[in-house]
């Protein structure tokens, strides 16, 4: 069993690391893409340039984050599957980090898959394909998520991540390094679902509510936009063309990316980049920049 295809329309062979020395297998199965999912110094093999290589180093042990990397290893596949090429996924044995993997990609492009169902699918060419418990469980918290493209931004996520720091803290008889607090990460989660479910919104302090500003979505931003946007942008509605932004009213942040001095146009581009409507007071800017174009 060293070389498994995974029964359907995907080229996506499973296998362990010492089917790489085999390369008549390689070669008749048209292998032309190598993920690699374990720590292993890859240089040692002859030929290996012939390849698209993608490698990532993990361990077989339940609290190995695998999750933070689906998306990663699910659209290299699917790019090198939409390219026409014929993709091998490894581990050591070909049991648990490769099927992980395998079966990530099969929840994102499968919707209608289950964990189980995928496994099983696998187990059809496959029938060692067993990947641990700790892997599973991530497996299942990607279904559950909507196998998402910014799995680092979702709450759950989130909290599966802090929930490890916490499990590694205590097993070491000591405090967290930080403290997450269940309601405020509640509260932020529906704010920032409702934004982009409805559209334009209003960015406000959430302690003394300062309005910093508006936000319209043409067409509505993903959740992960809007976060990203929320933490970059501080500049109140009162700012005007060419005040200091060590003046600007509120909480004195700054568009990130635009150091001290930046321009007004380079203010203008970063929040039109951010897919941000622009406060009244910034229209003449606006105008002034596309005349300079």
């Amino acid at each position: 069993m060293a070389l498994s295809r995974v029964e359907g329309d995907d080229e996506i062979y499973v296998s362990g690391i010492f089917t790489l020395k085999l390369k008549s297998k390689l070669q008749k199965a048209g292998i032309t893409h190598i993920l690699s999912t374990l720590v292993y110094d890859f240089s040692k093999y002859e030929d290996w340039d012939q390849y698209e290589h993608l490698q990532i180093e993990a361990l077989d042990v339940d609290d190995e984050n695998l999750l933070g990397e689906f998306e990663k290893t699910g659209s290299w596949i699917e790019n090198a599957l939409r390219g026409g090429g014929r993709v091998l996924i490894h581990c050591a044995m070909g049991k648990s980090r490769s099927v992980t993997v395998t079966i990530a990609f099969l929840l994102r492009k499968y919707p209608h898959l289950t964990v189980n169902s995928a496994l099983e699918l696998i187990r059809k060419s496959r029938p060692m394909a067993e990947p641990n418990d700790g892997f599973m469980a991530q497996l299942e918290l990607y279904k559950e998520m909507g196998c998402p493209k910014d799995i680092e931004a979702q709450p759950r996520y989130q909290r599966w991540i802090y929930q490890r720091e916490v499990d590694e803290a205590l097993a070491c008889n000591m405090a967290p390094d930080r403290v997450r607090f269940e309601d405020e990460e509640k509260q932020e989660e529906s704010r920032i679902k409702q934004i982009a479910e409805e559209g334009e919104k209003e960015l406000r302090c959430k302690r003394c509510r300062l309005l910093y500003i508006k936000i319209g979505m043409y067409p509505p931003l993903s959740s992960s936009t809007l976060l990203d946007a929320a933490h970059a942008i501080g500049i109140s509605l009162g700012w005007s063309p060419g005040m200091s932004k060590s003046k600007v009213r509120g909480s004195g942040r700054q568009v990130r990316g635009v150091k001290d001095g930046g321009s007004d146009k380079d203010v203008v581009e970063k929040m039109k980049g951010l897919g941000i409507r622009l406060p009244p007071g910034m229209k003449g800017v606006e105008k002034e920049v596309k005349e300079n174009l």
